[in-house]
């Protein structure tokens, strides 16, 4: 049966190591997580695998990394998935459209809009670099983005989501007044980079696949907010 995100996230994963294991007071602490295929697993999705993701803090950055290897015994199990990592940022006011917005090389960009269809999102061309949120859903899709958005949060700073290596979508979502009854929605958004599940990736035999966000975040305003998120962002002043 499929899942909405997919499988991966409601298994148990392994922790495997940890910069405490060799340095107890590692100032840039890591820690790497395992999910290996297992009779669970294949009851969902017949392949053979093993997924690995490491987030590590540094002082200015949360770095997260993520990988699959395809564990297949023959060449003819050719694994092709779908990943994504979630960031979810907190902003001052989703509805401030003057001060929150999320901004990049968009205009002229491909993009499927979820909030029209979301089961058969029609492909649009964003007119604008500039996306607002308001207080209607956005959920948009943008197809082979460049590597950084900006996502201006309301304080005079900016966290930069950063693709650096193996990320092709950007999706930008806010539910808000579409789900009245989480009011905290107004003050979070999601930057989320994806493998494209119309054109997933395939991996031969013991090839593998290094799916890597980077974050830097310089401004100390920021920094209040960003200790409430859960994976990398750059931010900058305006």
């Amino acid at each position: 049966m499929s899942q909405q995100h997919g499988f991966a996230r409601n298994m148990r994963w392994e922790v495997i190591g940890t910069s405490a294991d060799v340095n107890p007071d590692d100032p840039e602490p890591a820690v790497m997580l395992s999910l290996k295929s297992n009779e669970e697993t294949r009851k969902m999705w017949p392949f053979e695998f093993e997924c690995t993701y490491e987030v590590t803090l540094r002082r200015e950055k949360l770095k997260c990394e993520f990988c699959v290897k395809n564990c297949a015994d023959d060449l003819k199990d050719e694994l092709e998935f779908t990943a994504a990592l979630h960031s979810y940022i907190e902003v001052v006011d989703a509805t401030d459209s003057e001060n929150v917005y999320a901004k990049g090389n968009l205009k002229g960009n491909s993009y499927m809009d979820k909030e029209i269809d979301a089961k058969n999102p029609p492909l649009m061309t964003s007119d604008n670099d500039r996306l607002t949120f308001g207080t209607k859903l956005v959920d948009s899709i943008f197809l082979n983005t460049d590597p950084e958005v900006l996502l201006h949060v309301g304080n005079g700073a900016a966290v930069s989501v950063e693709n650096t290596k193996g990320w092709r979508d950007h999706v930008i979502w806010n539910p808000h007044e579409n789900m009245p009854q989480v009011t905290t929605l107004r003050n979070l958004c999601a930057m989320i980079y994806r493998a494209r599940s119309s054109q997933p990736p395939n991996l031969a035999l013991e090839e593998e696949l290094f799916l890597l966000l980077m974050a830097i975040y310089t401004s100390t305003e920021a920094m209040a907010a960003w200790s409430k998120t859960t994976i990398t962002a750059d931010v900058k002043q305006d």
